[in-house]
Parts: C-alpha cells; sequence; structure tokens
C-alpha cells in the first residue's frame, strides 16, 4: 500500500515512461490529469505515477506531489526492461511488470501498455490518436506495421481505452469496427497559472519580441504544418502587411530528417527571419506567459488527437486560429476562426484580419471570464476519469 493512501480507496497506477523530452505533448496531457486529480474534492481513487528511475527535471517540477514508483523497467536499454521484454515475447504476457504492480498494492494500471490477453490487474490503455492511418506518407512500413501491431495488442487485451476526443473514437470506429473493446473518451482539461503579467512582459522582453504577435507552440513535426504558415507570412510581407509569429518546441522531427532545415530555408528566401521568430525549446512558465500575451494562438496542423496548446488556450480564454480539422472543431472554443490547412491565403487573411481588430481590452476581459470556470471544467475531466476507472473495476468485479 501506498504512503499515506486511505486504505478504502483503490490504488490505480498511472504509467508515466517519460525519460526524456522528445514528447513533452504525451507528458503534459497525462500530467495534466494528475494535478487535476490531485485537486478533485472527495476523491475516491489514490494515484501513484509509473515512472523511469529518472525524470527529466522540466518535467518532474510540474508533477503534483503524488508517490512515484520508479523503476528500470521503463529504462530504455536496462538489464530489467530487456528481460521484461523477453519475457513478454515469449509468454506473450506482461509478467514482471503485473506482479510488480500487484505486489505494492496496485488495482489497476492507467495509460499502460498492455499486460497481454488474462491479464489479471485491469489495465487502461492509452492512444492519443490514429495518425498511422492519417499521415501514413510520413512513416516507413515497418513504424507503420509496428503501430498497427500495437493498436491491436492493445484492442485485445486491455479492459478500457482511453480516449482524448471523439474524433478519435469514430477513427477507431472507421478503421477497426464498432464493436472493438471498450473506448472511453475524457476531454484533456489542462491546468493552467493564474495570469501574471509581470511575467508576460518579461518574457516579451527576454525573447526580443513586439508588442503584437501571434504564438505556435508546437512542435516541428511536419504535420503540425508550419509550411503553411510560412507561405502565409510570405504573402502578407509581399503584401507590405508583415505581422509576427513566434514558434516555440522541439526543432527535429525523427521521421522526416532535414524538414526544419529546409523549412527554414524557405524563410531566408521569403525574407521573412523576422516575422517567423523561432525560440526553441522553451521554459513551461514562458509558454504560458507568450500564449496569454499573444494576439491568437494558431495551429494549422493537419491531424491531432485533441491538442494540448489549444485546450491550454481555450481555458485562458484566448482567441484561436485553427485548421479546420474534426478535432478543433470538437473543441469549438468560443473564440476560433478556422481556415484550409490547404490554403496559405486562407491564413494570411485571417491572421491579418485578427491583427487588424484585435482589442486588448477584449481579451484581458475573455481571460477573466475564463479564470472563473477553470476549476470547474478542471474537477468535471478528473471526475470524468474517476468515473472510467471505477466502471473498469466494476466490470472486472462481476
Amino acid at each position: 500500500m501506498i504512503d499515506g493512501s486511505n486504505q478504502s480507496r483503490p490504488v490505480v497506477a498511472i504509467n508515466f515512461p517519460f525519460a526524456d523530452t522528445s514528447w513533452l505533448g504525451g507528458a503534459n496531457s497525462i500530467r495534466y490529469l494528475l494535478n487535476a486529480y490531485h485537486q478533485l474534492p472527495n476523491r475516491l481513487l489514490d494515484l501513484v505515477i509509473v515512472a523511469p528511475t529518472m525524470i527529466p527535471g522540466i518535467i518532474a517540477k510540474s508533477l503534483p506531489p503524488l508517490p512515484i514508483w520508479h523503476t528500470a523497467m521503463l529504462d530504455d536499454g536496462s538489464r530489467m526492461s530487456f528481460v521484461r521484454r523477453i519475457v513478454r515475447r515469449l509468454t506473450g504476457r506482461d509478467w514482471i511488470m503485473e506482479q510488480w504492480l500487484r505486489r505494492r498494492g496496485a488495482a489497476l494500471f492507467s495509460h499502460a501498455d498492455p499486460l497481454g490477453v488474462g491479464a489479471g490487474l485491469p489495465v487502461i490503455g492509452y492512444v492519443t490518436d490514429l495518425s498511422v492511418h492519417h499521415l501514413t506518407d510520413l512513416y516507413s512500413e515497418e513504424d507503420l506495421a509496428v503501430q498497427q501491431r500495437y493498436i491491436e495488442r492493445i484492442l485485445a487485451s486491455v479492459d478500457t481505452v482511453l480516449l482524448m476526443s471523439h474524433a478519435v473514437d469514430r477513427d477507431f470506429d472507421r478503421f477497426y469496427g464498432k464493436e472493438r473493446a471498450i473506448r472511453e473518451v475524457a476531454h484533456v482539461v489542462p491546468i493552467v497559472p493564474p495570469r501574471d503579467r509581470s511575467a508576460e512582459a518579461l518574457a516579451i522582453q527576454h525573447y526580443g519580441l513586439p508588442e503584437n504577435f501571434f504564438y505556435l507552440p508546437n512542435k516541428f513535426w511536419i504535420h503540425k504544418n508550419h509550411a503553411v504558415m510560412v507561405e502565409a507570412l510570405g504573402i502578407l510581407r509581399a503584401a507590405g502587411t508583415p505581422l509576427c509569429v513566434v514558434c516555440s518546441g522541439v526543432t527535429g522531427d525523427e521521421r522526416q530528417p532535414g524538414h526544419f532545415e529546409a523549412l527554414m530555408a524557405r524563410v531566408a528566401e521569403l525574407g521573412i527571419a523576422d516575422d517567423f521568430r523561432v525560440l526553441g525549446l522553451i521554459p513551461g512558465a514562458d509558454v504560458n506567459a507568450l500564449l496569454r500575451a499573444s494576439i491568437a494562438v494558431v495551429s494549422p496542423s493537419l491531424h491531432e488527437g485533441w491538442g494540448l496548446t489549444i485546450a491550454e488556450a481555450r481555458e485562458m480564454g484566448k482567441a484561436v486560429i485553427l485548421s479546420d480539422i474534426p478535432v478543433f472543431r470538437e473543441q469549438a472554443p468560443s473564440r476560433a476562426r478556422f481556415f484550409d490547412p490547404d490554403d496559405a491565403h486562407a491564413l494570411a487573411a485571417v491572421l491579418y484580419d485578427a491583427e487588424t481588430h484585435f482589442d486588448r481590452m477584449l481579451d484581458d476581459q475573455a481571460q477573466a471570464d475564463a479564470a472563473t470556470t477553470h476549476r470547474a471544467n478542471q474537477d468535471a475531466y478528473a471526475r470524468r476519469y474517476e468515473t472510467i476507472v471505477l466502471d473498469t473495476l466494476a466490470r472486472r468485479s462481476r
């Protein structure tokens, strides 16, 4: 049993396998749940974090004060992870992880890889999206096969599949059939800190930004579609109406080596280096400050499972400019404008209109209004997850 737990409450072990910062979006999606549930009154579950022996500081410092069960089984290249993988391959069951969790009192393993058909411990699998079916040209045949085998294992052996959006649920219907596994949707509600205007001013000064700018905080993976933004800024510059778009996030894409370099070459060719500012990976506090200080938050993405930065902007009450894809329509932020992600002219027109009609006082009021509903949204998300866990446990006990 975990220290400080209520012995009448089931212990839910949350898989948190992030040993580096290569997928901050995945880490953040789980971190938001951990923080939301930790703040939920009258909780019916005890959560613990199952993590590698070392968690990067930029991630660890943003976790709530929950117990952490560190294990070398989640360390890439460790002897324990090798033995675990061999046993799983030979038997079809993740016996080592299952027994390790059961000895510590876990009642359920969440956000987890499958433990195998017939596992004694209930499992909630976690699928962020089905991009392998939408972005097939970005993956090798081997990567596609690996991803699809993994999804098939989840469908065959977990008790519940947790999804972030109904758009992904519809993808499961389309590609795997309506009857494949029990699937539940919980819209992620990010934890956003209270507004700090002094932090906004400091961030703008630190990065040398103009007073008015748009913010695009997506990693530079090719499907995030920074290319259409570059072309839109080129159109605006050529028309004599340049705007500033600030980008932050990891600049590498291992699926498309050289993508970032090609993008920046196009920036130089169009003469828009002052209009397309790349900050790279920056602290979370600075991300929050720039989200709030921007004219609007922009995402030209071709595909998303949810879109965490847009969920953050929505919780802050910010205006957003979005590619017209199903998951962004599902989020339905009240201050949203949509554009065809393949149409740079359409994006240029929306950006120009947004800056031309930007009213700082109205933006301040929208942010203040959003702050009044944020806690209720967060609690509803945490309670939704709690219900999914309790329903999963109840099905096992029948």
